[in-house]
């Protein structure tokens, strides 16, 4: 053997002992930046009598401000589910639903129909639900104001028909 081959083997012998002495590598775990947090959701509007806002084109406050409508509210919030006590109007929660129906805007401005829906229910174990829908139409001047009218919901046909 020679003194270069000597040395070969000795480098090698040295290199793998030093070999034994290192750690396995480690999985590579990777962690996600951490989210921020999320404001929490607004609850919905359950409050009594929301105050109207003052924009004229404003689906709920047109409803709110038409005297038909009104008065069927009023009756919703003390009718027969709801006695004429003080304690008892405060635990009555108010639902307001806007379902969008058709639209068009064009150069003049825009145009909408919304369906507006008022859900009145007490609260504890024997809930009543009583309702109040009014449709409300913008045209896309406003020379004459919004107009809501009172809306029900009639089935169409009997039940024979439906099997």
């Amino acid at each position: 053997m020679t003194l270069l081959q000597l040395v070969l083997c000795a480098v090698f012998l040295f290199a793998s002992s030093a070999r034994a002495d290192i750690a396995a590598p480690q999985p590579h775990v990777s962690v996600p930046p951490p989210r921020k947090p999320m404001p929490p959701k607004p609850a919905p509007a359950t409050r009594p009598s929301p105050p109207a806002t003052d924009n004229p084109r404003d689906p709920v406050s047109v409803a709110r401000k038409t005297p038909e409508i009104a008065k069927r509210i009023s009756q919703a919030r003390s009718g027969p589910m709801n006695p004429a006590n003080d304690q008892a109007a405060t635990q009555l929660d108010e639902k307001v639903t806007q379902i969008p129906l058709e639209g068009q805007c064009g150069f003049a401005g825009c145009s909408s129909t919304t369906l507006v829906v008022f859900t009145y229910q007490t609260k504890g174990a024997n809930t009543a639900t009583s309702s109040v829908m009014a449709l409300v139409s913008c045209p896309p001047i406003m020379r004459q104001g919004c107009t809501a009218v009172p809306a029900e919901v009639k089935p169409q046909g009997s039940l024979e028909q439906a099997r």
